[in-house]
């Protein structure tokens, strides 16, 4: 164990530790009584102590006490006491190893392996293990530029948090404000098989599969809209995601042909043999994309705006002479603009047509209306028919 000689002592103050007493000479500490210990000076370690030798070391002006199997400073003349080692003084702590340097040098070994500074800087010199959690209240910063690490391919830390202010890659400055992420314009971004350069994306499918591109109106990945190539295919289609289903609305060829499975068309035939003024319900649906057509009631319903192609006809057998009106009417009133007028004989066959286009909104509805007929219709599918198919 250390003495703990007092501080400043007087000449020819005696301080007892058990049964033993030492008296400060001015210079060092004497042991008082029967001579028992060995006095010896030089700038190494007395070879083979006895306990109570003492030591003066006269490279450091340092006063040593071999005690506990171990030399103990017990003060010296001129200097306040500047390091404590072990016997061979290579593992020892220094507060001075030049004149007011103000700097704490730990050795082990031989070799420095921390420093404190004089403004509180501490340097480690090898690696610096922290079992328990560490506090920084300053900046973190590498001792020399792209030469460390943080964390390794074998180590590697779990969660990193910081601020949205930014983070820097080689000068690149990325930022967030909690719900967003801002990127600097930049020559290109790679991601996988997605890279992003000169205002283009470029997203490569691999062994030749889907390359997708989804835009998605919520974070459960369920509704929105798809982009894609079908590799296997070898077609670009514009698809719909609903519910985690897919359907595909727009697709083109290589050979450029554009197929819009989904566009609402239909065509539908009556047999009606007894109508001579009305609405005609076309009852006999052929086909019905999109299932906007109703033959209960003839009516067409537009899903959304846009022109709209129509074309009907009929074959009505005039009973008699007189005028044929076949109108194109909109919400059930007026004509739209489409109507054919025509004077016919009596005993005749006669195919009135009626086609152009409408500009309508969604939730518009189109029917054909017979507003004069001095026959009636023929009610042979194959004689009639109405379509009506969105171009916009």
């Amino acid at each position: 164990m250390a003495i703990n000689f007092p501080d400043s002592p007087s000449v020819d103050e005696i301080y007892s530790v058990g049964d033993k007493s030492w008296l400060w000479n001015g210079t060092y500490w004497e042991v008082q009584g029967a001579p028992s210990s060995t006095f010896s000076a030089s700038d190494t370690a007395p070879a083979d102590p006895d306990p109570g030798d003492i030591w003066y070391r006269s490279d450091t002006s340092q006063t040593l006490l071999f005690y506990d199997n171990t030399w103990v400073e017990i003060g010296h003349s001129a200097n306040v006491p500047t390091f404590f080692a072990d016997n061979d003084a290579d593992t020892k702590i220094q507060v001075e190893e030049s004149a007011d340097e103000d700097t704490i040098r730990f050795d082990t070994a031989g070799s420095e392996r921390v420093t404190i500074g004089p403004s509180g800087d501490v340097v480690v010199y090898e690696t610096l293990t922290v079992n328990g959690g560490a506090s920084v209240g300053g900046s973190v910063i590498p001792t020399g530029n792209e030469t460390l690490d943080l964390g390794s391919a074998e180590y590697r830390f779990r969660d990193l948090y910081l601020s949205g202010s930014s983070i820097d890659l080689g000068g690149a400055t990325i930022s967030s404000d909690g719900t967003s992420l801002t990127m600097p314009p930049m020559a290109s971004l790679e991601v996988g098989n997605t890279s992003v350069s000169n205002n283009k994306i470029t997203v490569t499918s691999a062994n030749n599969t889907s390359a997708i591109v989804d835009m998605l109106s919520d974070n459960t990945g369920t509704k929105g809209f798809r982009v894609k190539y079908e590799g296997n295919g070898n077609y670009f289609a514009i698809a719909d995601v609903e519910s985690g289903v897919i359907t595909d609305h727009f697709t083109i060829d290589f050979n450029g042909h554009v197929a819009l499975p989904n566009q609402p068309i239909f065509l539908a035939s009556h047999n009606s043999s007894s109508l001579t003024t009305g609405t005609i319900i076309w009852g006999s649906v052929h086909f019905n994309i999109g299932s906007h057509y109703n033959p209960s009631n003839g009516r067409f319903t537009a899903p959304a705006g846009g022109v709209y192609m129509f074309l009907a006809w009929t074959l009505i057998n005039m009973a008699s002479s007189g005028e044929v009106r076949f109108e194109t009417r909109v919400n059930g009133g007026g004509s739209a603009g489409h109507r054919h007028i025509d004077q016919k004989p009596a005993n005749q066959w006669y195919t009135i047509r009626q086609y152009g286009m409408l500009n309508l909104n969604a939730g518009d509805y189109v029917t054909m209306h017979m507003a004069q007929n001095p026959g009636t219709l023929y009610g042979d599918p194959g004689y009639n028919g109405f379509t009506m198919a969105k171009l916009t």
